[in-house]
């Protein structure tokens, strides 16, 4: 029997979502691994939606690797770009243009139409404040900060 590709990332996702969910769950203080639970039942959501995309790509016919490749490609590009200037230029601005560029590539509409470039600013807005309640103000999680905020 041979496993798609779509199988092996849903394995390993929910591998490693287990590995880290009895590494947090188990730990002793809860006021201090409340994030990390918080974010262990969060991956164990994205696993189920994972499974269930897996049980979806099984009955579709699949496109080919090289333009799943080509997909991927501003996504992890972004997502490096991100990780490094995290520490200089601040988390909270770091995400801000990382959301925004994510929304801005990967979206179908066109990123020509004024009232779409909007949109994506006052969505990752919101997103931003939606981050900044949660981490600053909810877990009171210090963030990195840089030259910016």
């Amino acid at each position: 029997m041979s496993f798609s590709k779509d199988f092996w990332t849903a394995f390993s996702a929910t591998l490693i979502t287990l590995i880290y969910a009895i590494a947090s769950f188990t730990a002793e203080d809860a006021e201090v691994f409340l994030f990390p639970r918080i974010v262990a039942a969060l991956m164990s959501l994205f696993c189920v939606l994972l499974w269930l995309g897996v049980r979806k790509s099984m009955a579709d016919e699949s496109t080919g690797w090289m333009s799943d490749l080509v997909n991927l490609f501003p996504g992890v590009l972004i997502g490096t770009a991100y990780v490094l200037t995290l520490e200089w230029i601040g988390f909270y601005t770091a995400s801000f243009l990382a959301f925004f560029l994510i929304a801005f590539v990967h979206d179908g509409q066109s990123n020509r139409d004024v009232r779409s470039v909007l949109k994506k600013l006052v969505v990752t807005t919101a997103f931003m404040v939606v981050l900044y309640l949660l981490f600053r103000q909810g877990l009171h999680v210090r963030t990195p900060t840089g030259l910016l905020i």
